[in-house]
């Protein structure tokens, strides 16, 4: 059977053998892709909708979550789709310049959702650890400072191989799109994109343990003496009267408990977001850093290295499930909106 491709014919010999394939195989691998990607966009959609529409949800370390539902949406809607449809044909059928705009978005939205998870990460960090003063300094300018300097780095990360950073065989094959091999960019975009801000996630997330360990610790201590004080006053001795909590220490107890739970719940959040981004993410950044490097030596079977790259894009996925779950106000925000949308005349 002879094919046109970018108007030049190949012939293709197997011809039953690959339908039969597309019939089967390729059919259930579509229907999956079809739902992750579905599923994805819509959960990011429903964090922006739920931000946009909601007036508590509409602070300023929710301008970070923001941020991050628009990187992953755009991970959704333009980068999962190519892949999928490349998974299929098993070929680049759309040209060099379609492929230098597939690889700019997907390395610029790919970065941007991870660097979005470390500045959110930090965010959290020096709000646990410091309160009164970040939140002073936690400004809506600061903040979008921080996500325009997001945006900015993953934009240079995507764009170097466009002026010249990268080799003469990434864009010798018209049937294939690959990612620039360039040693000197593999390193500069792995640990830029991946690498460094995984690093300082864990040190943030192993801190913060710390600190939410030390200060319920204290808390313990404080409490086991303000029983002792009350059972030694239950027992008729009045002479430590002084001890005796007034309302105002009662209050002050009150907001430490609150305080209390919301640093382990912060932490919980931050271990769970930290460990989805890991498992995610290591795999692919650990074949793309390595494969340049080896070149011949190495192989990776084209079913693993699509599980791998898969893999990453769940991350888009798992974002908005994982950092909206744990939180009450979206999950209200989130009951309306499905509330009405399955019925109008209640809106």
């Amino acid at each position: 059977m002879t094919v046109l491709v970018n108007e030049t014919y190949y012939t293709i010999n197997s011809t039953e053998e690959y339908i039969i394939e597309i019939n089967a195989s390729k059919i259930i691998i579509v229907i999956l892709l079809s739902l992750m990607i579905i599923s994805s966009i819509f959960g990011n959609c429903l964090v922006l909708i739920a931000i946009l529409l909601e007036k508590s949800l509409q602070t300023v370390p929710n301008y970070l979550i923001a941020s991050l539902a628009v990187a992953d949406l755009l991970v959704s809607t333009v980068v999962m789709p190519l892949v999928a449809v490349r998974e299929v044909t098993q070929i680049w059928i759309w040209g060099q310049e379609v492929c230098d705009f597939f690889i700019s978005m997907d390395v610029l939205c790919c970065t941007a959702s991870i660097l979005n998870l470390c500045v959110i990460a930090l965010d959290r960090y020096w709000s646990i650890t410091k309160h009164v003063q970040y939140t002073a300094r936690r400004t809506p300018r600061r903040m979008t400072l921080m996500i325009a300097f997001v945006w900015l780095v993953s934009a240079i990360i995507s764009i170097a191989p466009l002026f010249g950073w990268r080799t003469p065989k990434d864009t010798s094959d018209p049937y294939d799109c690959l990612i620039s091999t360039d040693l000197g960019y593999t390193v500069f975009s792995t640990f830029g994109a991946f690498y460094i801000p995984m690093v300082i996630m864990l040190l943030i997330y192993w801190r913060i343990y710390q600190v939410a360990k030390f200060r319920i610790r204290g808390r313990g201590t404080e409490k086991k003496k303000y029983t002792e004080c009350t059972t030694v006053m239950g027992n008729g001795n009045m002479s430590i009267n002084h001890n005796m909590p007034s309302p105002v220490r009662t209050l002050e107890q009150t907001k430490k408990h609150l305080a209390e739970a919301r640093e382990r719940k912060a932490a919980k959040v931050l271990g769970i977001v930290t460990g989805a981004f890991v498992v995610c993410w290591l795999p692919f950044f650990i074949v793309a850093f390595v494969m340049p490097f080896c070149k011949e030596q190495c192989y990776v079977p084209p079913p693993l290295q699509s599980c791998i790259n898969w893999l990453g894009y769940m991350n888009s996925l798992l974002n908005p499930i994982i950092y909206t779950v744990f939180n009450k106000e979206f999950k209200n925000a989130f009951h309306k909106i499905l509330k009405c949308q399955s019925c109008q005349h209640c809106c």
